[in-house]
């Protein structure tokens, strides 16, 4: 457990020092520097946050670097190239090597921002070369102090997703003088307001770590993860592009899902904590819906499901949805509170439709005569109408709603509409409804 500890304060500790350093890059004033340098600082951010990217994230470290070696800030350069490598080091000794390297070139960085700005102003308004070397050793001093902080806190993913890039006590007089930091923001934000379509999103990437408040997270590993070598090697307008593509993609898919508030559990935690046994059941029930599903429409020849049981149609996506982002979720920390609430909104869109599908069976239960003739019954009996279907989805959904209540109710309804339309040809025997009460209830115990 200390070695696990261990290689994520090396990981956290790295990644937050070489972030620190990113703005300095800017002073070469080279589009593709810029980005490949954004490009190690987005895979930095996502491997620090998401350890099951590292392995895929790792071939971003042997990229060219593109940066004129002799490049005074080739040291800011190295500081993200190797917090990269430490976060991707599948060995504690190559990790260790990789963090005290990229410490040690950002403090350089730091060190070498002052001689530019010593370089640039050496005037009145620049402090006196001994006063200037001072103040970098007072911030180095500090930053020393707060990567001891960082190292002994319990909570690192909460640091890098919810603290200020730059805290409170590095003030004004320590970084305001700071030219080289003051002209590469005003550099990157001339660009960017120039040509927003292509720097508008790392702007405010960046941004969102000075403030404290990154951009959502799995936007962050899409951006990382899913652009190609090829795209990035086109350049900045493409990589902007495919930015706008993934951007676009994922707003449609979080702005065109409808919440459901009532029917959203108010804990999740049962399944993070249970998050095998979840997974199973989350997909097996989808693979036995979907099974159902396929055999209706094999058995019938029909293309649509009746009306009665059209709300199964989409449980099998909606139950996948649930499983993926409880699987997505980090396994060695804190789990962000965006995450707890995404899981409710999609356990609430899947409670939904079982109501949906509770009030569809409620009308067919009640409709006189039959909407289904007893010859339909029987071909339903093996497929949608089978018993052992509604006996697994009470099941399942049962635990996974974390609503012991309002929940079993909706699915003994279920339940006993199911039985007062298709009991005649499809019910359990006695033993066997005793085996599946036992097993519901050993399964929700957990």
């Amino acid at each position: 457990m200390r070695d696990e500890s261990t290689a994520s304060e090396k990981i956290f500790t790295t990644a937050w020092h070489s972030l620190r350093c990113l703005p300095l890059v800017f002073l070469d004033r080279d589009d593709k520097r810029t980005l490949h340098s954004f490009r190690l600082a987005v895979s930095v951010s996502t491997a620090a946050y998401y350890p099951e990217t590292r392995d895929k994230l790792s071939a971003t470290t042997n990229k060219p670097p593109y940066l004129d070696p002799d490049s005074p800030f080739m040291d800011a350069y190295r500081s993200l190239k190797l917090a990269l490598a430490t976060a991707t080091s599948t060995s504690a000794n190559g990790r260790a090597r990789n963090s005290e390297l990229c410490l040690a070139d950002g403090f350089d960085a730091l060190t070498a921002s002052e001689h530019y700005t010593g370089a640039a102003l050496d005037g009145p308004n620049y402090p006196a070369k001994d006063t200037a070397e001072q103040l970098c050793s007072q911030i180095t001093n500090k930053i020393e102090r707060e990567l001891d902080r960082l190292r002994e806190s319990s909570q690192l993913t909460e640091v890098l997703a919810n603290e200020p890039l730059w805290p409170s006590q590095f003030n004004a007089m320590e970084l305001g003088h700071n030219y080289a930091f003051s002209e590469a923001f005003d550099t990157f934000d001339l660009k960017a307001a120039s040509t927003p379509e292509t720097w508008g999103f790392w702007r405010n990437w960046y941004q969102g770590f000075i403030d404290g408040k990154p951009l959502n997270w799995n936007l962050q590993r899409r951006v990382a993860t899913e652009i190609s070598d090829a795209t990035w090697d086109a350049g900045p307008e493409a990589v902007a592009a495919e930015i706008e593509r993934i951007r676009a993609e994922f707003g449609a898919l979080h702005a065109g899902k409808e919440r459901f508030p009532k029917h959203e559990p108010s804990s999740v935690n049962h399944l993070f904590e249970n998050r095998v046994i979840a997974s199973a059941g989350l997909q097996g029930l989808a693979a036995q819906v979907t099974y159902s599903i396929e055999r209706f429409h094999a058995e019938t020849g029909a293309n649509a499901l009746p009306e009665a049981l059209e709300p199964l149609t989409a449980l099998p996506a909606l139950l996948l949805a649930v499983n993926s982002t409880i699987q997505e979720a980090p396994r060695d920390r804190a789990i962000a509170s965006e995450t707890e609430d995404q899981l409710r909104a999609e356990i609430g869109r899947l409670n939904a439709k079982v109501a949906q599908l509770e009030n569809e069976l409620l009308r067919a239960s009640a409709a006189k005569p039959s909407v289904f003739s007893d010859a339909f019954k029987k071909q339903l009996g093996t497929s949608l109408g089978d018993w052992k279907l509604y006996a697994a989805l009470c099941t399942g959904l049962w635990f996974v709603s974390g609503d012991t209540e309002g929940t079993q109710r909706r699915l003994e309804n279920i339940s006993h509409y199911r039985d007062m339309i298709f009991g005649d040809v499809s019910s359990p025997s006695k033993a066997a409804s005793t085996r599946t009460t036992a097993a519901a209830e050993s399964v929700i115990e957990i």
